[in-house]
């Protein structure tokens, strides 16, 4: 079985022979090959886009290894720690105590709030609203009835 270890060396032993590949006269001949074909800015973008995600994953594993130094530090940092909690043990009881209070309040508000299915409805609500104002808008976008024109008495003038 690997290791992790074992696995980061193939990794780089892997690495180092892409870089020695691609440090062939073959591979050289290859790039001026495209670049007298005129494909020479599609070949860039890949040797770009490949160098942008090399730049990430160095700028990645420099935050790997301050993790993996931070861990490291771990158990000496919980050497102290039994003596710590020896001094606490009466303190720690207190807080049981608390966090179960607040569990219960936690669970008292939570059975107050409102479900999910009355949240849905409150949606189909504001959507029907949404639905009549859009009638209206279409309605006030018609164009308006012809005005009538009033009719004149019989006698002739108003």
């Amino acid at each position: 079985m690997s290791t992790t270890r074992d696995i980061v060396s193939a990794i780089s032993e892997l690495l180092a022979s892409l870089d020695a590949l691609l440090k062939t006269d073959t591979v050289d001949a290859v790039v001026s090959l495209a670049r007298r074909l005129g494909v020479g800015p599609m070949v860039m973008t890949g040797i770009e886009t490949l160098q942008g995600l090399f730049t990430q994953l160095v700028a990645f594993l420099d935050k790997v290894k301050v993790a993996f130094k931070s861990a490291v530090q771990v158990p000496q940092l919980m050497e102290p720690l039994d003596s710590i909690l020896e001094m606490l043990e009466p303190m720690v009881q207190g807080v049981t105590e608390m966090v179960g209070r607040i569990q219960h309040t936690a669970t008292v508000v939570i059975a107050n709030l409102p479900q999910p299915e009355d949240l849905a409805l409150i949606q189909e609500r504001f959507t029907e609203l949404r639905a009549t104002l859009g009638s209206y808008r279409e309605k006030l976008l018609e164009a308006p009835p012809p005005a009538e024109v009033p009719a004149l008495p019989a006698g002739g003038s108003p």
